[in-house]
């Protein structure tokens, strides 16, 4: 399973991921509450893809509010749907043009930058030479950022010199910010010398969350190189947090062959218990069957609860007959109760919850089978619930079903609420049983509960 990204379009990724992680700061002012209402409006257009909307949008906006903080954010978006729209591609770097002008201290003029000089790489291609000029204005800028924004216009060809220039900039510059935009041009080269650096920048940047950037780019990559080097960083002794998104990463990667590696660690009593449960998350991942072997090896393996109970969840939530079958196995054999009540409750569907119920060794799974069971409203659970009440011998059994039948509070019920009133053994469930019929409180549950009261004076007389 591969890690998506909230917003990925094309070299726009780290100012987007930036906007939404940062949020919309407050606004003093009314008309600037309204004016960020509407801007979110016309945002939410270009996430979705709506050019023309999103261009009418954010014309409105600008119009209707030039002076508002988030007025270079419209234009700048304002520029990228009309890129996207197809209009001319002369009048989108015209546009841009103007805003880098405009507004030279945004957030957004570097991606501007970079957008116009792939544009004018385009236009220059297509036999238009003046615009070959803009490009070369870019070249021999001492501003890393300003070298970073022609390396993004130079991204889409995917050339070995493109990339040897853009691991050139990141080994220049210190610039933490352009060294994560540089990250995510990284990821889009498929090479394995551009894999060979992430592996190298997860492995040795200096800055953390640099490192844990490159970490999750690695999951998007395939071969051995990513992993090996994903492994080597879970191994590590160095910071939890990294050893932690390496095992998500290497559990996004969904790679068979990675999972003897996961369970070893997964069941390792000297691993540090976040790590062996990112282990298990990360086998969780994966829908094959080695998975799900190695998910059933470490609980019937493992000592430690709260990884039994990880296990355990991971099995539940693949939903299908192999899993079922484990759950429902453990249930009713495991070595000790707390693991058969835990894969009892992680069951749902009614076969294996009444397979439980009747087979179990343990008191406390069998509970949990017929709690379970209460979930399962129908013809099929009504007859379940009506045969523990008929067969079963613990009373507090009986009364977890005489409270199912409570929850499902219909006329269908009445008559087997009304014959355990007459007939339980315990006088506290014949009770329950009454008050449940007085709770229904249909004309059938009434008549119920007069031939109780005639039928108890009968006995009387």
């Amino acid at each position: 399973m591969k890690r998506a990204l909230v917003l990925h379009i094309e070299i726009l990724v780290y100012g987007a991921v930036f906007l939404l992680l940062a949020g919309f700061p407050a606004r003093a002012s009314m008309n600037e509450e309204e004016a960020h209402q509407s801007y979110s409006q016309a945002y939410n257009l270009v996430l979705d893809e709506k050019w023309p909307e999103a261009i009418s949008a954010l014309e409105t906006f600008l119009q209707k509010y030039p002076r508002s903080s988030y007025t270079d954010d419209s234009q700048f978006w304002l520029c990228y749907a009309k890129e996207k729209s197809g209009r001319p591609p002369e009048k989108v770097f015209e546009c841009y043009k103007t805003f880098i002008s405009d507004y030279e201290d945004s957030e957004w003029k570097d991606d501007a930058k970079a957008n116009m000089i792939r544009i004018g790489r385009q236009l220059a291609k297509s036999g238009k030479p003046e615009y070959d000029a803009i490009i070369k204005s870019f070249e021999g800028s001492g501003n890393d950022e300003v070298a970073l924004a022609a390396l993004y216009a130079l991204q889409e060809s995917g050339d070995e010199q493109s990339l040897s220039a853009i691991l050139n900039l990141y080994n220049r510059t210190k610039d933490e910010k352009a060294r994560v935009k540089i990250i995510y041009v990284l990821a889009d080269f498929d090479s394995v010398k551009a894999t060979e650096k992430l592996a190298e920048i997860a492995q040795s940047e200096p800055n953390l969350e640099i490192r844990k950037k490159a970490i999750y780019a690695l999951a998007d990559r395939d071969g051995a190189v990513a992993i090996d080097a994903l492994k080597k960083i879970a191994r590590s002794p160095g910071d939890l947090e990294l050893r932690k998104a390496a095992f998500n990463a290497l559990g996004d990667m969904d790679d068979v062959n990675s999972i003897p590696f996961l369970s070893e660690i997964a069941r390792s009593n000297d691993a540090d218990p976040e790590l062996r449960r990112a282990a298990i998350n990360a086998i969780a991942e994966s829908d094959s069957s080695d998975a799900l072997a190695a998910l059933k090896e470490i609980l019937a393996t493992s000592q430690d609860p709260k990884m039994q109970e990880a296990a355990l969840s991971a099995i539940s939530d693949r939903d299908d007959a192999a899993s079922r079958q484990i759950l429902t196995d453990i249930a009713i054999n495991a070595s000790n109760e707390h693991t058969a009540k835990a894969a009892a409750y992680a069951l749902e569907d009614e076969k294996s919850l009444l397979e439980v119920y009747e087979k179990s060794k343990y008191q406390e799974a069998r509970k949990a089978a017929v709690l379970q069971l209460v979930d399962a409203v129908g013809d099929a659970s009504l007859g379940t619930l009506d045969e523990i009440l008929q067969k079963e011998q613990d009373p507090e059994l009986r009364i977890i079903a005489v409270q199912a039948l409570s929850d499902i509070g219909s006329d269908e019920v009445v008559p087997i609420l009304a014959r355990v009133a007459a007939q339980d053994s315990v006088i506290r469930i014949r009770k329950i049983a009454v008050r449940t019929l007085a709770d229904i409180d249909t004309p059938t549950a009434k008549a119920a509960l007069m031939k109780i009261i005639d039928e108890q004076n009968r006995e009387q007389n």
